[in-house]
């Protein structure tokens, strides 16, 4: 079962939580993790712990960007220009690799191109924060506290894998 698979199912769905799934083929029953997506996502937070999430400062150099991505293995890092709670925009791995002589030649700025990720309260739902992320087309979402400070990240993989449990990827080591 790919992530893919289960994407592409739950964005032509207009499903609320459900209990048997039917993917080329073979039934998966007993689905029941519906409170799943009615909890809110500060105890997705909780429930995930350290996001792994990797962090740049804005004026990091390229050399360091490109090492900071080598080492953490993610295709985003969340850029801050003072404190980590204070997020600027996401540079993904594609969008560096694709500007990456104008970045070395100076001709532009990490700043340019920097998406901004969706921001999501600690008071939705998963469910909510799903429709969010399905609606903007992003796999990405801070999650803010009352006072609009970062305190955690959510990508699509994150909600998908508290529904339906862990789901490995080609990165994932066998233990």
């Amino acid at each position: 079962l790919l992530i893919e698979d289960l994407t592409t199912i739950l964005s032509k769905s207009t499903f609320e939580p459900f209990k048997t799934l039917n993917i080329r083929g073979i039934k998966v029953d007993n689905i029941d993790k519906s409170n799943s997506w009615y909890k809110k996502i500060e105890e997705y937070i909780k429930s995930l712990g350290a996001t792994g999430m990797s962090y740049i400062k804005v004026n990091y150099s390229l050399k360091t960007i490109m090492d900071t991505f080598k080492k953490s293995t993610y295709s985003r890092l969340l850029v801050y220009d003072d404190k980590k709670t204070q997020i600027i925009g996401a540079l993904y791995v594609k969008d560096t690799l694709h500007n990456y002589d104008a970045l070395k030649s100076g001709k532009i700025k990490i700043l340019q191109i920097l998406r901004k990720p969706l921001e999501v309260s600690e008071d939705d739902t998963g469910y909510k924060v799903y429709m969010k992320m399905r609606k903007n087309k992003m796999h990405l979402a801070t999650v803010v506290n009352k006072e609009k400070e970062v305190i955690g990240i959510l990508t699509l993989d994150d909600i998908l894998e508290e529904i339906l449990g862990k789901i490995d990827d080609e990165y994932t080591r066998n233990k």
